[in-house]
């Protein structure tokens, strides 16, 4: 998964747990430990603490 990550582009790329990577651009909202993208109708789940704070502070700026 890092390797993958490193390609991307780290300003639209974020992992939200341990087996996903989300293209921020696609985010519809972000529940306490998930996120929704658009078109996509299953929640994906948001890992470690750490990462809540990240997603957390991510929806208190960035809501849709």
């Amino acid at each position: 998964m890092a390797f993958v990550l490193s390609r991307l582009p780290s300003q639209d790329f974020k992992t939200c747990h341990r087996s996903f990577a989300i293209n921020l651009n696609y985010v519809s909202h972000v529940e306490h430990n998930k996120v929704y993208l658009i078109g996509i109708t299953d929640a994906i789940p948001i890992g470690s603490r750490k990462v809540h704070v990240e997603f957390d502070l991510w929806d208190k700026t960035n809501s849709l």
